[in-house]
């Protein structure tokens, strides 16, 4: 059954960890540090729940150069690693368990700012995931709605007048 489990874990080495953790700076990351083959299905399943809240990664013991930078030396270890004031990372503690687990990294899922609250420089990146912000089309769509309704009511305004003009003829 676990098999037809689909996943959006990205399998990081040496070579892409770097742009994995630059890449949407915007989002938490989830990663696992394991010294088994394949990926686990409770790590799918997150990275499901979690989809397009939490970047999810998995990174072998044999990447020692990952391992080392974040003193990693007993598997299975689960590292998140917030956004703005939580970008320290923190490591799971806990029972191996799909309902522990999840209420370790539910808190780095926000999903909501504060008004004002800004977790990231804009850039390129950040707005690719929020595509309202550069585009017009709602504020061009409210415009001529604006435009039509005032044409209507000067066309409606002009009947009436030429109405009450040839009424009292």
């Amino acid at each position: 059954m676990g098999r037809f489990l689909s996943s959006k874990v990205s399998e990081l080495n040496n070579n892409n960890f770097d742009n994995f953790m630059a890449d949407k700076p915007n989002i938490p990351k989830c990663i696992l540090f394991t010294n088994k083959a394949g990926n686990p299905l409770i790590f799918r399943a997150l990275s499901l729940t979690f989809d397009k809240r939490i970047d999810f990664g998995l990174v072998r013991s044999t990447d020692t150069g990952i391992t080392a930078k974040y003193r990693v030396n007993s598997y299975p270890k689960i590292m998140v690693i917030g956004v703005g004031d939580k970008k320290v990372p923190q490591f799971y503690e806990g029972e191996n368990t799909y309902n522990k687990i999840f209420l370790f990294i539910n808190p780095f899922a926000e999903t909501f700012f504060r008004v004002g609250e800004d977790k990231t420089r804009p850039n390129e990146t950040t707005k690719a995931d929020k595509p309202w912000l550069s585009e017009v089309s709602i504020v061009i769509f409210i415009m001529l709605f604006c435009v039509v309704c005032y044409v209507f009511i000067v066309v409606f305004n002009l009947c009436y007048n030429v109405f009450i003009l040839i009424e009292t003829t």
